[in-house]
């Protein structure tokens, strides 16, 4: 995600922080003021913060590693001052795996949740009830600023795996919820179905956070009055940020698998190009510099003397010649001998996903041994943009 810079790197995963992250400082230090608070108790503050972000890390390596045992890999995990948000390079094929993968997040909560308040129980001798835990009853039972510590972090897992199982597409009841109809009416009308009640909850949730600005235009009766007293009904900016953040995604999602059911529907064969420039080993990089030049062509397939299909050379290879001043390489010294091929009869979806993973534009199509054609990234990209205006 643009914007964003690397901290960690865990079991092959990035790890990423979003400059909007450093928000949450502000935020930290605006409560404390807010409450009188000295540096200390804010220093606290932060660092209760930064405890409850390792906690979300942990929930979206639930994910992604449930992913990885169905063979999808994440490209990265960012943490945004809304929560986190694990990059699958593609979803499980099938709505079960689907299921564990979402479900996997908020268990990793459930265990912290019962770790934490197995120590407390044991070496505190402290057993708080769910009640509770749920409310802010515990707030006046303990006083050791430590255990309260540990307690809200208990309190904030909790909330954390009931929040995130909401039905709210794509928030992971929502995709628990999308997974369930999958079984029934296949994925593309599951999550038309989840995107709906997702956007319609966040639409609820944005409502809710906003209505207490507006609480002076409710009518005056006692009952009212009472009852947003006991409630403490509040702006909560936050919640409103989540709920836009739902809507947009939910759409988004869903256009997303409806462009997926389409490019399955498609074959290599409807869009392969035929004429391409063919490079051979013993040209030099300028040659290739020279097509590019020309606009039509950036990525170039590589033969030898005999006329055999060695590897390919891209745009990506002849600027890093030009960094080097490698002017008169040849073709052979920067092409890439290591690369995917596709057959006409091949998804479209699938060759397009092999090459966004692999970071291969280029794509020669052998129908057996006979070159019929290539397919490249701009084509496979128009391809979509043409049938997403119609979708």
């Amino acid at each position: 995600m643009r914007g964003s810079i690397q901290i960690a790197k865990c079991f092959g995963i990035p790890v990423l922080v979003h400059w909007s992250f450093l928000l949450l400082g502000v935020f930290v230090v605006y409560v404390g003021k807010s409450k009188n608070a000295d540096w200390g108790n804010i220093a606290v503050f932060g660092l209760f913060v930064l405890a409850l972000f390792f906690c979300v890390i942990l929930h979206e390596f639930g994910h992604a590693l449930s992913a990885k045992y169905y063979g999808v890999n994440t490209r990265d995990i960012t943490i945004l001052p809304i929560g986190g948000m694990a990059r699958l390079d593609k979803l499980p094929e099938k709505p079960f795996q689907e299921f564990v993968v979402a479900v996997a997040g908020p268990a990793v909560n459930v265990v912290i949740f019962v770790v934490l308040s197995l120590f407390l129980s044991i070496f505190y001798d402290i057993h708080l009830t769910f009640r509770e835990l749920m409310t802010s009853e515990v707030e006046e039972i303990i006083i050791d600023p430590k255990i309260n510590f540990l307690i809200t972090l208990i309190q904030a897992n909790l909330w954390l795996v009931v929040f995130n199982m909401i039905p709210a597409f794509p928030m992971d009841g929502g995709r628990v919820f999308r997974a369930l109809l999958a079984m029934q009416i296949g994925r593309t009308q599951a999550t038309r179905i989840a995107a709906f009640f997702g956007q319609a909850i966040s639409m609820a949730f944005f409502v809710y956070a906003l209505m207490p600005l507006f609480k002076d235009l409710l009518p005056d009766t006692t009952m009212i009055g009472e009852y947003l007293n006991s409630i403490k009904w509040q702006f909560q900016p936050v919640l409103s940020l989540i709920s836009i953040f739902i809507f947009y995604n939910a759409r988004s999602e869903y256009k997303h698998v409806r462009m997926d059911e389409i490019l399955s529907r498609h074959t290599i064969s409807n869009i392969l190009r035929t004429h391409f420039t063919r490079l051979k080993t013993s040209d030099l990089v300028q040659t290739a510099a020279s097509e590019m030049k020309k606009g039509n062509e950036s990525n170039f397939l590589v033969f030898d003397d005999d006329d055999l299909l060695r590897g390919l050379l891209q745009d990506d290879d002849v600027l890093d010649s030009v960094k080097n001043k490698d002017y008169n390489a040849l073709v052979m010294t920067y092409m890439t001998t290591n690369f995917q091929r596709a057959k006409p009869f091949d998804s479209i979806r699938e060759v397009y996903y092999k090459m966004l993973n692999s970071g291969q534009y280029l794509t020669p199509v052998m129908n057996g041994d006979e070159l019929i054609g290539v397919v490249d990234m701009a084509m496979l990209q128009n391809f979509i943009a043409s049938h997403e205006k119609v979708s």
